[in-house]
């Protein structure tokens, strides 16, 4: 596996009712270069929070995504009493560095190796407190090996279903005519 240095922060829907464009990009791609039925699917249960650095405006997502598939399995890890799963893709990652990842990253209040912070320690420490802004962070798409964890349960079933979808449709493309 390659170095982790760019990790997309999730949270989940300021209003889930009325759930607005989940991207806060401050310009790159439309959506970020996910289209518009992936963002209609996904704006139920996720918003990509701003991450500042154009890295992660121009199309890191989608490839991020993309990284996942075909295979995509699941994995968990308990973390400070905290439940994290994990969705990865078992044909590009190792499951036991995706873990000790993410137990690294979180017991570390900086991470010293990311172009921007996941903070997962505060998050999960400030779990259930609405007005913490780390709190409020639930998921994370690492974008250099393409692996996603989460504290949120229904974030990490939204993208099991969105990859389900996916890889359905892609079924339904190969089938013979």
């Amino acid at each position: 596996m390659r170095d982790s240095r760019l990790i997309q922060r999730l949270k989940t829907p300021a209003n889930p009712e009325n759930p607005h464009n989940p991207f806060a990009f401050g310009g790159g791609y439309r959506n970020g270069g996910l289209n518009q039925e992936v963002m209609t699917f996904i704006k139920g249960f996720c918003r990509f929070d701003y991450m500042g650095a154009a890295e992660f405006e121009w199309g890191a997502v989608p490839e991020g995504l993309m990284k996942l598939l075909p295979n995509v399995a699941q994995d968990k890890v308990v973390i400070k009493d905290k439940t994290i799963n994990i969705l990865y893709n078992p044909d590009t990652s190792n499951i036991a560095e995706i873990r000790k990842r993410i137990h690294l990253w979180a017991y570390e209040d900086y991470n010293k190796n990311l172009k921007e912070q996941t903070f997962l320690n505060g998050s999960i420490e400030e779990d259930g407190n609405e007005d913490s802004f780390k709190a409020q962070i639930t998921g994370w798409l690492e974008l250099d090996n393409g692996f996603m964890f989460f504290k949120d349960e229904n974030m990490f079933n939204g993208f099991v279903k969105l990859f389900e979808e996916c890889n359905k449709e892609e079924e339904e493309q190969n089938e013979p005519a």
